[in-house]
């Protein structure tokens, strides 16, 4: 059975009322300040595909078109039924959760 990655760490300094959460699917994490939770942010980390056209990423967005235009192409034009940002497969991901840091690899 495979492990379950999918959960949110709370990284933050000692003694400060901020996190930076990272961990589950969705656009369920980001910055927060002085917050009870997990801020409910988009959190972009990719890279431009081998094969051109498209961007790969962790999930850790939603599937709002528009957002995700903005980002692949720095402004406001979306390409029809085109998705530029795809979500790298589950079984693409490795996390390792140490002391001090938070590894993710795809």
């Amino acid at each position: 059975m495979r492990e379950n990655l999918f959960y949110n760490a709370h990284h933050s300094p000692i003694g400060a009322f901020a996190s930076f959460t990272l961990g589950f699917k969705g656009a369920k994490g980001g910055l927060g300040l002085e917050l009870d939770k997990p801020a409910n942010e988009n959190v972009y980390i990719g890279l431009e595909s081998r094969e051109t056209g498209y961007y790969e990423a962790l999930p850790f967005f939603g599937d709002n078109a528009e957002d995700l235009a903005r980002f692949a192409l720095g402004n406001d034009e979306t390409i029809g039924g085109d998705q530029l940002i795809r979500h790298f497969a589950d079984d693409e991901i490795k996390r390792e959760l140490k002391l001090g840091t938070d590894t993710w690899k795809a």
